[in-house]
């Protein structure tokens, strides 16, 4: 979880760039899918 919570504060920082915004974002979600059953 610490991950995790690493990886939204990178999202917050990176959220004036829209491009590594949404790669960011398609990241976690992967993280999801595949942690999650």
């Amino acid at each position: 979880m610490q991950f995790l919570n690493y990886c939204i504060n990178q999202i917050l920082f990176y959220d004036s760039v829209p491009f590594l915004h949404s790669m960011m974002h398609i990241f976690i979600f992967n993280l999801y899918s595949y942690f999650l059953p």
